[in-house]
């Protein structure tokens, strides 16, 4: 008779097993017997900061400066993203026309607007990449002295009191060069 058990659904929300650091270490340890690549590893595991953000592509096309964020949740609880601001460093005034775009969502799948995206849950050691969009910026008159803006993302850690921090992301605009 043939084995019928469905395959197992890995974007269920059910609970999964994880080892967790302390089984992880304690097996490296084991293997390598303590050894000093052994402690360097779990030194630099501990120091990931619980919340990081990531640019990882900064393009001008069709008009707009677009951004590619990534994010990461470090931590084995979950993480809420409630906003996000863009601004230049010279004013800090929010620049409040931006608009966003999930990746993966495929190309018919429309950008948002802030209000609509957010808040956005990030769970235990998982990560999430989107693209921030916004109407190109004279290189000439906006940004000779500084080709970069600012993010800062508000985010609430489910394993923490405080109901709110703020991670700020520098990052840099380009344009092509018929842009100018």
């Amino acid at each position: 008779m043939p084995d019928t058990q469905p395959e197992p659904d890995l974007k269920s929300n059910q609970p999964r097993m994880d080892f967790g650091a302390a089984v992880i270490f304690s097996a490296l340890n084991a293997a390598v017997g303590g050894t000093k690549a052994a402690m360097d590893i779990r030194k630099n595991f501990q120091q990931a900061p619980p919340f990081e953000t990531r640019v990882l592509d900064s393009v001008s096309q069709e008009g707009f400066h677009v951004i590619t964020f990534g994010l990461k949740n470090n931590t084995q609880h979950g993480i809420y993203v409630e906003s996000l601001s863009i601004s230049r460093p010279e004013s800090r005034e929010a620049h409040e026309n931006f608009t966003i775009k999930e990746h993966g969502m495929g190309t018919g799948k429309a950008y948002q607007e802030p209000d609509t995206y957010f808040p956005v849950s990030l769970s235990a050691f998982n990560d999430k990449t989107f693209f921030v969009r916004f109407s190109i910026l004279s290189p000439k008159r906006q940004h000779v002295n500084a080709p970069y803006m600012l993010a800062d993302f508000t985010i609430s850690r489910l394993d923490q009191k405080q109901e709110e921090a703020e991670v700020r992301q520098e990052f840099r605009i380009r344009w092509n060069t018929n842009d100018e």
